[in-house]
């Protein structure tokens, strides 16, 4: 039976002085019957039990095992009855094995076991030699007393040591049973391991080995065992790798290298079939080495793919904004190359019309059409909503080339679903050279995708110097915008208009200017396509609605003011309430109200509008159509917008007297509008002739510097007294 030293430790802890406390009790009892000498050598019996179980503590568990408590206990017993009986004969001894323990814990070590039994049995030895040749002298010495004591000190020390054994017995096999357990139970969590386990002696056998390695390498129980070398286990997995000689000898030499090396070598394998290990070899301070296999193939594919997801579009599948910035950046290194960046047009209508799933689907087929039409030298992204990119390394004219297929294939219509759609793209691109910055070079493509934008869309633009200057002016003049209405920079001036033929002053087209304190006046065509891209255009546009209205209330009944209006006004929910309110609030008719509007503002959200529009006809104010004759010019438009007035361009007054198509154009206007009971105004009438022909063709009202330059709102109303006075005097 196995032995547990520490048990056995703490056992010999207890019997020493156990056995001690016996002998020096026995010893009292000796002297009380007047044994002194045996007083003596009791005492000496004592310190020699508690210094015999120091150094036999390590020592004879490994001679008599789980009896050696037992064994210990009966010398001692037999050197109390010895020592008791024969004092007389061996009391050097006596003394000697007091000194013999003390040294040979400190110096001698295992021999002290040894000559301590050998003490004891000399004990023994001393009783029986008297017993034999000094009979008389024990049964002198052997009274009553002496044989009781000497008799209970034996039998008390043989069962004290014999339930100190029993006792060892018992801890003993509940420890063998615990170990048993605890092998079992490491066993099971050995071969029940995620990772594969092999221990490597410093020989090169396999020391020790789980089963799920040969679940991992799809090995054969018999084809690695206890005692197997390594090369043999690994040709056992080159076999069935298939792994050429070549490769296995050099997974053989790998391996002995690592198994050579202080420190732990980590690595991982990629096998054909897309299996993923990851091996570490972890070398033994005795030569020999662990070997651990960790199937990592899920992990990697998991962050193979969270990778691609960081670095892809989810919907269409291209490269992401964030790979585009790295391939930037390093072909900015380079030179040489082109970015182009694409936006969709009328892309937003088809997700407010027929929904963000239809969207996603037209943005996939867009893709897809897209990589068609690039080559295999260029690298499309998808940098969010309706925005892509390409880089290309193509000349400057190639890039435009690739541009324009871009945008001519995109201008086809798309089938999604049962919804066939029309959108179209616009491209702006610029070159790069080595070294540029990338900030910089996608600025520039942007601006270049703006100008096409702005330009009429669906056409390629490229960049051209001074375009990041006017984008600056731009910026300052958008922040100087953000302040302007708050700290009263912006005025109204009115043009007059007059009826015709009397050339009688009936209203006013109230016309917005902006006093800038360091740049004087800018016009309404530099701030207002801006103040339409930042939104900032409704509050701009309600403080003319309110200033006009409050104008309008210090003239007379007869004179109503235009306003021009933005479309982006009209898709505003506040318009409607803006003009109500003004109106109540300055307490004036609606029909000295006139809101104008583009012809091509009215076409690109015609619905929206054409509500917006029918609700303000419906309060009572009156709608006129604006430069008529640039845009679209349907009839269409007429009949859907229930108009009360068409303004002609001054592009066809102006050339009316030397072009024919113009004067046509001129005519057909106001003879349409006059079958229609549409009124109708001619503007930018700058000459006589200009104002004889219009009234020659029944055109009711006119404006333009020949009639009236714009006014501030002091001049209109000084125009508007003397209007009376004349009117008072022809009276």
């Amino acid at each position: 039976m196995s032995y547990d030293p520490q048990i056995t430790r703490r056992l010999y802890q207890i019997a020493g002085p156990a056995i001690g406390i016996i002998v020096l009790l026995t010893g009292i009892g000796a002297w009380l019957v007047g044994i002194i000498d045996d007083f003596v050598m009791g005492t000496a019996a004592v310190l020699c039990a508690m210094f015999v179980a120091t150094p036999l503590v390590q020592r004879l568990p490994r001679l008599a095992g789980p009896y050696a408590a037992f064994l210990l206990t009966a010398l001692h017993g037999l050197a109390v009855y010895v020592g008791v009986t024969g004092a007389g004969l061996l009391s050097p001894a006596v003394y000697f094995s007091i000194v013999l323990p003390i040294l040979g814990a400190v110096f001698l070590g295992r021999a002290v076991g040894i000559l301590n039994v050998a003490v004891c049995a000399l004990y023994a030895v001393s009783g029986v030699v008297k017993y034999l040749y000094f009979p008389s002298a024990i049964e002198a010495e052997l009274t009553l007393g002496v044989a009781i004591v000497t008799a209970v000190a034996m039998l008390s020390a043989l069962a004290l040591g014999f339930a100190i054994s029993l006792l060892f017995i018992s801890q003993s096999r509940r420890a063998a049973e615990q170990l048993e357990q605890a092998r079992a139970e490491i066993s099971e969590a050995l071969n029940n391991m995620s990772n594969g386990l092999v221990m490597v002696s410093p020989d090169g056998s396999i020391r020790l080995y789980n089963d799920r390695v040969l679940d991992m390498f799809g090995l054969a129980p018999g084809q690695l065992f206890v005692g197997m070398q390594l090369n043999q286990y690994l040709g056992h997995i080159g076999v069935r790798l298939g792994w050429s000689a070549e490769r296995l000898q050099r997974a053989i030499d790998s391996h002995a290298a690592w198994m050579q090396k202080d420190t732990t070598t980590r690595l991982e394998h990629r096998f054909e079939d897309g299996t993923i290990f990851a091996v570490a070899c972890r070398p033994m301070p005795d030569g020999g080495a662990v070997l651990t296999y960790e199937d990592v193939t899920e992990v990697r594919h998991g962050q193979e793919k969270i990778a691609h997801m960081a670095f892809h579009d989810a919907l269409t599948g291209l490269p992401n904004r964030r790979s585009f910035a790295d391939h930037v950046t390093e072909l900015c290194r380079r030179g040489g190359f082109a970015m182009l960046m694409l936006d969709l047009d009328r892309f937003k209508s088809v997700n407010d019309t027929l929904g963000h799933a239809v969207g996603d689907r037209l943005l996939v087929e867009v893709a897809q059409r897209m990589r068609d039409v690039c080559g295999p030298q260029d690298l499309l992204f998808r940098l969010g909503g309706d925005e892509f990119a390409i880089l290309t390394e193509l000349s400057e004219d190639n890039a435009q080339a690739l541009g324009a297929d871009i945008v001519n294939a995109l201008a086809r219509p798309f089938r999604v679903d049962d919804h066939t759609l029309a959108i179209g793209g616009s491209v702006g691109f610029t070159t790069a050279a080595r070294g540029d910055d990338p900030d910089l070079l996608q600025r520039m493509a942007d601006l270049a995708l703006y100008r096409a934008k702005e330009n009429g869309r669906g056409r390629v633009e490229a960049y051209r110097d001074g375009m990041i200057e006017e984008a600056e002016h731009r910026r300052r003049l958008e922040s100087d915008l953000s302040v302007a209405l708050a700290t009263g920079q912006f005025e109204l001036h009115y043009q007059p208009l007059y009826d015709l033929p009397g050339r009688i002053l009936c209203g006013f087209e109230a016309l917005i200017r902006w006093h800038h304190p360091e740049r004087g006046l800018i016009p309404p065509d530099e701030f207002i396509p801006l103040a339409e891209q930042n939104g900032s255009i409704v509050e701009i546009g309600a403080w003319v609605i309110e200033e006009a209205c409050r104008q309008a209330a210090l003239w007379p009944s007869d004179i109503y003011v235009s306003i021009n209006v933005s479309p982006v006004q009209l898709r505003s929910t506040e318009i409607l309430h803006q003009i109500t309110a003004a109106l109540d609030r300055h307490r004036i008719t609606p029909r000295r109200i006139e809101v104008e509007v583009t012809e091509t503002a009215m076409v690109e959200d015609s619905q929206q509008i054409a509500v917006a529009l029918a609700g303000l006809r419906a309060l009572g104010v009156r709608i006129a159509m604006d430069d008529f004759g640039t845009g679209y010019s349907s009839l269409a438009h007429l009949r859907e917008f229930e108009l009360d007035r068409i303004k002609i361009d001054r592009s066809f007054i102006a050339a009316s007297q030397t072009d024919a198509s113009s004067a046509a154009v001129v005519r057909a206007v106001t003879s349409m509008a006059r079958d229609l009971a549409i009124s109708t105004t001619g503007e930018g009438i700058e000459s006589q002739e200009q104002l004889d022909s219009l009234i020659a063709l029944g055109c009711e009202t006119a404006q333009g510097y020949l009639l009236g330059r714009p006014l501030d709102a002091r001049g209109a109303t000084a125009l508007i007294g003397r209007g009376d006075e004349l009117a008072t005097s022809s009276a």
